[in-house]
């Protein structure tokens, strides 16, 4: 896992929102990060990899029960002193392949810090309505856990009971990367989507 955080350092810069990236975005997410490895199995140029991002994507697909094709390239970010990203979800729905970022395998690359707790706040309280105040700026309610290097967590972003339509984002993933308050904490996200890219982009 340091073989990863190695590989992605040079590449650093300031993270996105929805592909954003505005000064305004620095009270909802401050950290840096880059994307290493393979898209959905395959090299793709510019991307950087090597066999500690091509174990980690398999481990991470495999936890998951899906396959390669099925993930996108790892994001690796670093959240130095007072680094956040305040309470959201990671379900994305991809018009080019028609595919639905289903689920996620966030893995700690460093331990040595403090503060940093991902936050779930509607852990155990499935459809319950989110308010501003819960998840706008704490991080007090649900559940919150203290990832180490070696950790991994995954969740599921789609809610596979809703009546109407299929991938409906599950609310109940939403989460946050809680402000850190002494080190720097280093994780990856492994996003996979529910259909191989290729079958369903044919």
């Amino acid at each position: 896992l340091r073989a990863v955080r190695e590989l992605a350092a040079p590449g650093l810069e300031a993270s996105r929102i929805g592909g954003k990236k505005m000064e305004s975005n620095l009270k909802m997410r401050n950290s840096l990060s880059t994307f290493v490895g393979r898209l959905h199995g395959h090299e793709r140029e510019g991307l950087l990899r090597s066999a500690a991002t091509d174990s980690l994507q398999l481990r991470g697909a495999r936890l998951a029960r899906l396959g390669l094709a099925h993930a996108e390239p790892v994001q690796v970010v670093r959240y130095a002193h007072e680094g956040v990203y305040w309470h959201h979800t990671d379900w994305m729905r991809v018009q080019a392949t028609r595919s639905i970022r289903s689920g996620t395998v966030l893995c700690y690359l460093s331990d040595g810090f403090e503060g940093g707790e991902t936050n779930f706040p509607m852990a155990g309280h499935a459809g319950a309505p989110l308010s501003s105040k819960s998840t706008a700026s704490t991080c007090s309610s649900g559940l919150s856990v203290e990832g180490k290097l070696g950790d991994a967590i995954l969740f599921y972003n789609i809610n596979t009971t809703h009546p109407h339509a299929e991938g409906a984002i599950d609310r109940t993933t939403t989460h946050a990367g809680c402000p850190v308050t002494w080190g720097e904490k280093w994780v990856a996200n492994v996003w996979l989507h529910n259909r191989d890219a290729y079958d369903s982009a044919a």
